[in-house]
């Protein structure tokens, strides 16, 4: 009977190590999805730099609108120099708005995966102690019966 109840323990404890395996399989995917996640931001924010590093022929341009405002030539004429800046930041923050809400579903996703992470495991535990606490009442019993029946014996040899 002990080689029975332990035979289905040992079910018991499989089931729950595959069950225990997809849930990190799942998790390991999760984990991937980030890493990518967070691969494509860093590639998202290297483009972002460099459509904002001016070429050396807008440097050039920009410098000598300032200069003709500054010298008062543009001045005369009442309009300002054409600035990119502005277009610029409107882009910049276009990008930095979808940065911000990749950022927000990146936290999202990681936390529903750290709440996955430590509530089912936990529950594991709980079903596994619960079931060697079963198993240790169940022994306890069989001790009891094995001890009432060597008692009967010794008595009735003696």
């Amino acid at each position: 009977t002990d080689i029975i109840a332990n035979a289905a323990k040992v079910k018991v404890l499989r089931e729950e190590h595959a069950q225990l395996k997809a849930r990190q399989e799942l998790v390991d995917q999760s984990v991937q999805q980030i890493w990518e996640q967070q691969d494509s931001l860093g590639r998202l924010l290297s483009g972002l730099q460099e459509a904002l590093r001016p070429s050396p022929q807008q440097q050039a341009e920009e410098a000598a609108l300032a200069a003709s405002w500054a010298s008062g030539a543009a001045a005369a004429h009442g309009t300002p120099p054409p600035v990119r800046n502005h277009e610029r930041a409107r882009a910049l923050t276009l990008q930095l708005d979808e940065l911000e809400r990749q950022a927000e579903d990146l936290a999202r996703e990681t936390g529903q995966v750290q709440s996955n992470l430590y509530k089912e495991p936990l529950t594991t535990v709980v079903r596994v102690l619960d079931a060697h606490a079963s198993a240790l009442d169940a022994i306890q019993t069989q001790v009891g019966s094995v001890t009432q029946r060597i008692q009967a014996i010794e008595a009735a040899v003696l």
